[in-house]
């Protein structure tokens, strides 16, 4: 719900910030580092071998079949079977989501349009 206060007050570059800190603070890992290595198990050398097979980011990983998401784990380094189990396992529980958004008619990302409804209600809780 803080979220939505502050993105109805005209703050939404405050409302991104804060989720992006919530974010790091919940998976303990800065931006710099590839979402790959938030997978337990995986090794570090997975970036550079996504590179090299064409998988472009963690969701192409997730939506590749078994058996070559399997032997790009094998090439990046895993060679025990358990680990191997262990990051495929993690992977198919992962969901694969596209998110689409559309802003309000009339505002940008730095300037959102007026709000109404609920968001009309809650911004009467900005300064």
């Amino acid at each position: 719900l803080l979220p939505c206060v502050f993105a109805a007050a005209s703050y939404l570059r405050t409302t991104r910030e804060i989720m992006r800190l919530t974010q790091l603070i919940i998976q303990g890992c800065f931006p710099d580092k590839s979402p790959y290595l938030l997978v337990p198990k995986m090794p570090s050398s997975i970036v550079e071998t996504c590179e090299a097979m064409k998988i472009a980011s963690l969701p192409d990983l997730i939506a590749t079949p078994l058996k070559r998401k399997e032997s790009i784990l094998r090439k990046a380094g895993v060679k025990n079977n358990r680990d191997l189990r262990t990051i495929t396992s993690t992977l198919s529980k992962m969901p694969n989501v596209d998110v689409k958004y559309k802003l309000p008619e009339g505002g940008t990302e730095e300037s959102p349009a007026p709000a109404d409804g609920l968001f009309q209600q809650l911004s009467s809780f900005g300064p």
